[in-house]
């Protein structure tokens, strides 16, 4: 316990310190308590924070909240962490707060649920900061995909780069995504590797990038 107090004070009086990987961790709640303590510290300059494959689920909660306390904070990796529909909660009440700047998010394989897959949708409109969404590896329905691209046809969605690798999309998905491609200025990025896509979904995509309103880039 003492070590990891001692590795934690780092973060609070090393300002050159800026990316932090603790991949394939084991962090009890008392641990992530004690990291996000230092990481709200304002001397701390942590810009990147990953987490991918660490076990960290009963102590989420106290990170959410240090979206909001350290304004450097810009990436945060949680791939193929496993979450609750209440941590999906917290996070996007963090995103919704003004003083989040986080930029990217990478969700990839956490299995994320029908309803937490709504809850984040909706968070998309209420944040002016975050540019890229990762939630690759993520089975998602078409009812999904539908309430994820009406909130990034809102013009207060920032997002500019989805990741979408391998989310079992089919049928009807393709039809919102090409709907919120032609209503979205935004986007510049849009990664779609991995999914079945048959000649009508790829129709309706790029009859949407041919319209004047779609600015994406990258394909």
């Amino acid at each position: 316990m003492e070590c990891w107090e001692d590795f934690c004070s780092i973060l609070g009086t090393h300002p050159k310190l800026k990316q932090l990987d603790l991949g394939s961790s084991i962090l009890s709640e008392w641990a992530m308590k004690i990291m996000c303590l230092k990481l709200k510290n304002q001397a701390c300059k942590v810009q990147s924070l990953t987490f991918k494959n660490a076990e960290v689920v009963s102590g989420l909660r106290h990170l959410w909240m240090t979206l909001v306390s350290n304004r450097n904070l810009k990436y945060l990796h949680l791939g193929n962490t496993l979450m609750e529909e209440n941590d999906i909660k917290l996070a996007c009440q963090a995103l919704q707060h003004p003083k989040c700047s986080l930029e990217t998010l990478r969700l990839d394989s956490c299995e994320l649920m029908p309803v937490s897959c709504h809850i984040l949708a909706s968070a998309l409109c209420g944040n002016r900061t975050l540019t890229h969404l990762c939630m690759s590896d993520n089975s998602l329905r078409t009812e999904e995909v539908r309430r994820l691209c009406r909130f990034m046809s809102n013009p207060e969605c920032a997002l500019q780069r989805l990741i979408l690798k391998q989310c079992n999309l089919r049928g009807d998905a393709y039809g919102f995504l090409a709907l919120m491609l032609s209503h979205n200025g935004k986007l510049t990025h849009l990664n779609l590797t991995m999914n079945p896509v048959e000649d009508g979904g790829m129709k309706l995509l790029c009859d949407a990038i041919k319209k004047p309103t779609c600015h994406l880039q990258e394909l």
